[in-house]
C-alpha cells in the first residue's frame, strides 16, 4: 500500500510480530518507534501505530499524541496488544486511559498478544504480581471467569499471537483506503 507505514513499540515481541505481518500484508514500510523522528511521519499518508499494553497504557503512543497536530490530515490507525482483550469493558478502559483530546476519535484495535512469566522482569513483574494478589484476595465464588483465566495466564503464560487476529484491522485499513 503506497504511502503507508507501520510503526511499532514492542517490549516482548508480540507487537513487533503483528506489525511485521501487517507490513507484509499491506506491502508497506515497517519502522521501530524508537528509531522514528517526527519528521519521518510526514512522509506518509497512512500511519498504523502498534504498541503493547502495560498498566493500561499503550506503549509508545506518545509519538502519535505529541505529533498529532502534524498528522491531522493523515489516516492514523492504532492497534494495542495485550493479554486481557475479551471484554468490551477492556476496550472502553483502554480508550479512556489513552485516547483523549485530539486523538479521541482515532480508530483502535485491541489484539490478543502473549505473556511469558519467565521473561517478565522489574516493574512489569511487580504489576502482574499485584494484579494476581488483588484477584486472589477475592473469595473464589466472587472471581469472574475472566479473572480466573488471567491468574492462570499470569502463572503459566500463554501465546495467542496469530495472523488471523489481524483480519479486522487489515480489512478496516483496506476499506478506508478504498474511499
Amino acid at each position: 500500500m503506497e504511502n503507508t507505514v507501520v510503526i511499532y513499540k514492542s517490549k516482548y515481541g508480540a507487537t513487533k510480530q503483528y506489525a511485521t505481518w501487517i507490513s507484509e500484508e499491506l506491502h508497506c514500510d515497517l519502522l521501530n518507534a524508537d528509531e522514528v523522528k517526527p519528521k519521518d511521519l510526514l512522509e506518509y499518508e497512512n500511519i498504523i501505530f502498534g504498541g503493547g499494553i502495560h498498566a493500561g497504557g499503550i506503549t509508545g503512543l506518545s509519538l502519535i499524541k505529541k505529533n498529532y497536530k502534524k498528522l491531522m490530515d493523515k489516516k492514523v490507525v492504532i492497534f494495542a496488544v495485550g493479554i486481557n482483550t475479551e471484554e468490551e469493558k477492556n476496550m472502553e478502559d483502554l480508550r479512556d486511559i489513552n485516547f483523549n483530546g485530539k486523538i479521541k476519535d482515532l480508530p483502535c484495535f485491541l489484539i490478543k498478544g502473549a505473556y511469558d512469566p519467565r521473561k517478565v522482569k522489574g516493574l512489569d513483574n511487580f504489576l502482574m504480581t499485584q494484579v494476581r494478589k488483588m484477584i486472589m484476595k477475592k473469595p473464589i465464588v466472587q472471581r469472574t471467569d475472566q479473572e480466573k483465566a488471567l491468574v492462570k495466564v499470569i502463572d503459566y503464560g500463554g501465546d495467542w499471537v496469530e495472523k488471523e487476529n489481524l483480519a479486522p484491522i487489515i480489512a478496516a485499513i483496506k476499506e478506508e483506503n478504498a474511499k
